[in-house]
């Protein structure tokens, strides 16, 4: 059979004739049309309205010829508009780049709008330089097309390069093609032309080169990359008769084609990166398309080629929207047209394609395809350094414990599934914002510190202060929420502090830790000094290196009277990562820490480190004196342990004060330096050294002198830090490699800012408190209607406001409760999801319920917000998103008449189905219910907190849910507020347990409010249980000092605790 590779070409003053009549034609329809029904059929209005009873008689009796007459004069009108608007949407949308929506009942006004206007169009490129549509495809029964770039078999059944698609007999199916699946058809020209890049590129010719893409035009090219159209000459001079990767050449016709590569004149501007040569891969790295044929459906098509008709909806997820061969689109997963193609998801097994055993029968021809468009748009990069990632092919997956483990596949794992993920940890491979994952969590530790202290201290119906959604806080805190934790800084912590009381016992000194490495699944210390005896669960690998699992340290015992010991090494940094472990240097065992490379480079780790010493844990109890360049910083900062010197040379006095003082301490103990003290339990003085950071100030510290000084450009120092490039340095006298830890000074202005919004407080209150009930209920109302909880600002039906609770059922208040057989999100206490009826692995079942809990909370999600859920803050590869949605939608189900509740994407965003309930939506829903009643409305009330199971998204794993936390903040102000308001009606109403039971529920989320403790124990001293006032009085002291140690207690609560003294007898 001969196959038609490129179309006929027409005579160019057939082409302008046929534009021409297309425009006349276009015009005569959208201007012409109206102007001739106003003369011959103008359509007056009435002055008066006739009523139903007229109409009525008007059609019921014979008609004159006016009726006809002004139906005709609709109808004509109506046609009109029926045709305007269809140009009007398809002009819109090809001026936009996109292809144009379907409107209902419009589809033939539609298609001939779209011809006329292309056809039109044609005639301001044909005037000049131009392009042809691509060839079509056209493939015969027994062929099968293989769309790999570069491979393809010869007639002896050997692989050979071919540059370009290539034709192939045999096969399963015989109208189904083999293409990249991490790409769409499109990619195949990008394929192609890169390929030709790396094969004809001439290395000596200086000038720029630039790949075709549909739609292109020599003009268009000129007017975007050299500032005017008419230098369309140039680039055809530049390339006229060269041959292209498809074997064709730009010719006398002005005609390019996607995938072209064409040489540009040397000021061209504005030219897109060319993508990097494709590497090549196995079978498993290439995606069916099938061809429809007459007769067929997505039904048929997935059980013929996916084995399951029920996958269906995979192939119309991966389809959907993009642009067909005939100018149409799949928008229904009913109609489909004969020869479209759609691309095929992977298959549940796959074998590689034997090759054909005997020559092949039919000859090699070169293939250009016409390029489609993912079916979701791909997401543009907001970050840059966040790598891409892999296609959904098992061997790529993720499986880090905290994060988000990639699943692919729906069914219960077994023993023997050959797609069992690799673990490749984030932990020590990534930095966030610059930071390590470590300094990251210590970041993120000290924000939820402050935000508990807000909420702890916040009014009834006062909202805490967050960083704006589409703020560069809010943007960096996002990112950092996304490091994973295999283990807490609490745990590491205790585990160095245990050392203490275990030397002790041993009656040995500690040892000398000079750097640790902190791994997924390990903890390395690395000694300055020869200790070959580890004190367990540390295992000695050599005389100067202990390690331990982290399962061993998160198992450990704990320690009787841990708090009499100090911490032995209170000084810890982040300076980068090596070899997947975060690489902690000791500040104290460096005495002079010296970051030497070039400027900014040395002074991006200095930001790092100023940034992590003033929020991690890890040196909590240090003293910190900061550069004056770092003034705002400690302004943000603990203004009880960081300070900013005001000049240099206070800064270097201020070294040498530090270093006398804990010279005198030292001596006065009897020890030879700040960690013998320690091991010694004597000189408290030097047991939280002093850490002073300077830029380009000369200094000298003795390691271990219960001080530290960390400075840039001081070579001579035997501990540096040499920066030989933003990527890589070398940690001495360790030799460590390490990529290091680097701040941009615009991150750390939006660190200060995080800070500083975390540090917005409510003024005291100087008279004692009155728990009116009336006001809490106001107050609490107020907030509710301002808050930012519900997606008020989104006109779709909510999930689950419907609220399906009887007001006079007082035994149903959880939504697990309702008689629904829809799913149902529970996000109050640890996230899950009822009711759904697909199966999925239980190790996976965590990724989904996140991605369900995002789109209960976020009606009309986009496919960046997707992104954000499923790519912990990496890019997604539209078709993984869409098959992870897939697979999401079947494990939901559907109702009982088939439609899904997660319903195909439209418009490209996201909404669950209005039967889908949401227990949040429906505390919202009774709470404002309730406060609205005033103090009548305390049933709904007891309704709303029944909902609350515990602190929202309890069982978030670090690195998830990270999106979830202004709604956290959100959630946490809603339920104490309602919490506060039930428990001064019941206090007023005089039922003391009553209140126990509504403040016990508050603190359940918020468990540092002091409100609900002062309602508490107003209620405990009216029932005369001193007891429990002896004992909610003691929690909160603790609490309070659990997030804000050098912090006192409300001066409301003073005056409380006060009058129940004086109240006391005795």
């Amino acid at each position: 059979m001969t196959h038609r590779l490129a179309p006929p070409k027409r005579p160019r003053a057939a082409d302008l004739a046929r534009s021409l009549l297309s425009l006349i034609v276009l015009v005569a329809l959208t201007i012409g049309l109206p102007l001739v029904l106003v003369v011959v059929a103008p359509v007056q209005l009435p002055h008066d309205w006739p009523s139903v009873s007229e109409l009525w008689s008007a059609l019921l009796r014979p008609d004159d010829g006016r009726l006809f007459l002004g139906v005709l004069k609709l109808a004509g009108w109506a046609a009109w508009a029926w045709f305007a608007i269809s140009v009007l949407v398809q002009l819109v949308s090809d001026l936009r780049g996109l292809p144009a929506p379907h409107l209902p009942t419009m589809g033939a006004a539609q298609r001939s709008a779209a011809a006329l206007l292309t056809s039109a169009t044609l005639l301001f490129t044909l005037a000049g330089p131009g392009i042809e549509s691509p060839a079509p495809v056209l493939v015969s029964a027994p062929l099968r097309v293989v769309a790999t770039p570069t491979v393809a078999l010869d007639q002896a059944g050997t692989a050979r390069d071919m540059g370009g698609a290539a034709w192939r007999k045999g096969g399963s199916s015989p109208t189904t093609f083999i293409v990249p699946a991490s790409a769409s058809l499109a990619s195949s020209h990008l394929s192609t032309a890169t390929r030709y890049l790396g094969d004809a590129t001439d290395a000596a010719d200086p000038r720029p080169r630039l790949i075709v893409h549909g739609g292109d035009t020599l003009w268009g090219l000129a007017e975007r990359h050299l500032g005017r159209g008419e230098r369309f000459v140039e680039i055809d001079a530049l390339n006229h008769g060269k041959p292209q990767p498809d074997g064709r050449a730009l010719t006398d016709a002005g005609a390019i084609y996607p995938g072209w590569v064409l040489l540009m004149p040397t000021d061209a501007h504005s030219l897109p990166a060319l993508p990097p040569s494709p590497s090549p891969s196995g079978d498993d790295g290439w995606r069916d398309v099938h061809q429809v044929a007459a007769g067929e459906t997505l039904w048929s098509i997935a059980q013929d080629n996916l084995g399951d008709g029920e996958r269906y909806p995979e192939i119309f997820d991966l389809n959907a929207g993009a642009p067909q061969l005939d100018g149409g689109a799949l928008t229904d997963p009913d109609l489909i047209r004969p020869g479209w193609l759609l691309t095929l998801p992977p298959a549940p097994t796959s074998a590689p394609t034997a090759a054909p055993e005997g020559p092949a029968t039919e000859p090699h021809v070169a293939v250009p395809f016409v390029p489609t468009i993912p079916a979701v748009p791909a997401p543009v990069p907001t970050f840059d350094a966040a790598p891409p990632l892999p296609d959904p092919s098992p061997e790529l997956e993720r499986a880090v414990p905290g994060v988000d483990e990639r699943d692919h596949k729906d069914a219960p794992a077994t023993a023997g599934d050959s797609d069992a993920p690799v673990t490749v940890s984030m932990f020590g491979s990534e930095l966030f914002v610059g930071l390590t994952a470590l300094a990251a969590a210590g970041f993120i530790g000290e924000i939820a510190r402050r935000r508990r202290r807000q909420q702890r201290l916040r009014r009834t119906g006062q909202g805490i202060a967050m960083p704006d959604p589409s703020s560069a806080e809010a943007y960096v805190e996002l990112r950092l929420r996304h490091a994973p934790q295999p283990f807490t800084i609490a745990v590491l912590k205790q585990s160095l502090h245990r050392l203490g009381p275990l030397c002790s016992a041993a009656g040995r000194d500690l040892p000398r830790v000079g750097v640790i490495l902190v791994a997924e699944d390990s903890v390395t210390l690395m000694l300055t000094a020869d200790d070959p005896d580890a004190v367990g669960p540390f295992v000695a690998t050599t005389e100067r290196r202990w390690t331990a699992s982290a399962d061993a340290l998160a198992g450990e015992d704990p320690v009787e009277d841990l708090g009499l010991y100090p911490e032995p090494y209170p000084a810890l940094v982040c300076v980068g990562i090596s070899d997947s472990a975060v690489v902690l240097v000791n500040l104290e065992a460096a005495g002079l820490l010296a970051l030497n490379g070039p400027d900014e480079i040395a002074q991006g780790a200095l930001r790092g480190i100023a940034a992590e010493l003033t929020t991690s844990a890890m040196t909590g109890g240090a003293s910190v004196l900061l550069d004056p360049q770092f003034a705002d910083l400690a302004y943000a900062a603990d203004s009880m342990r960081v300070h900013a010197a005001p000049t240099r040379a206070t800064l270097m006095a201020s070294v040498e004060r530090t270093a006398s003082d804990c010279r005198e301490v030292i001596d006065g103990a009897g020890a030879t330096d700040a960690l013998h003290a320690r091991s010694m339990l004597t000189g408290d003085d030097v047991w939280n050294p002093v850490i002073l950071v300077s830029i380009h100030e000369a200094a000298a510290a003795q390691p271990w002198a219960g001080y530290a000084v960390v400075t840039t450009n001081q070579s001579e120092s035997p501990w540096r830090f040499d920066l030989t490039s933003d990527t890589t340095a070398t940690l001495e006298p360790f030799g460590i490699t390490v990529r290091p830890q680097l701040v941009t000074q615009d991150d750390l202005l939006t660190f200060i800012g995080l800070l500083r919004i975390g540090s917005t407080e409510p003024g005291p209150i100087n008279e004692p408190e009155t728990f009116d009930a009336a006001t809490e209920i106001a107050d609490a109302l107020a907030g509710l209607q301002t808050g930012s909880g519900r997606p008020d600002d989104v006109e779709v039906d909510v999930p689950g406001t419907e609220l399906l609770l009887d007001d006079d059922d007082g035994d149903s208040d959880s939504p697990s409760e309702l008689q629904s057989t829809a799913p149902g999100v529970l996000v109050l206490g640890p996230v899950e999801i009822l009711r759904t009826t697909g199966n999925v692995a239980r190790n996976r079942v965590r990724r989904q319920t996140e991605l369900v809990a995002f789109l209960a909370l976020h009606p009309r999600a986009t496919y960046q917000g997707i992104d954000e859920v499923i790519g912990g803050g990496r890019r997604v590869d539209p078709a993984y998103r869409n098959s992870f949605v897939s697979r999401t939608r079947g494990w939901l189900g559907g109702d009982l008449d088939g439609t899904p509740y997660l319903p195909i994407v439209r418009g490209n965003s996201y909404q669950l189905s209005s039967l889908v309930t949401c227990d949040w939506f429906d505390f919202l829903r009774l709470a404002e219910r309730g406060l609205s009643q005033g103090k009548h409305g305390a049933k709904d009330l007891r309704r709303a907190l029944r909902m609350v199971r515990g602190r929202p998204f309890a069982d978030a794993r670090p690195g998830t849910y990270g999106w979830a936390d202004p709604l956290l903040q959100e959630m946490t102000t809603r339920i104490t507020d309602v919490a506060r308001a039930l428990a001064a009606i019941e206090l007023e109403n005089g039922d003391y347990r009553a209140v126990a039971a509504a403040t016990a529920i508050g603190l359940l989320v918020d468990s540092c409010d002091e409100k609900l403790f002062r309602l508490a124990i107003t209620a405990a001293h009216r029932r005369g249980d001193d007891r429990e006032v002896a004992r909610l009085v003691d929690s909160l002291r603790e609490r309070s000092r659990q997030i804000d140690p050098d912090g006192d207690l409300e001066q409301e609560t003073h005056f409380l605790l006060g009058a129940l003294v004086e109240r006391s007898p005795g």
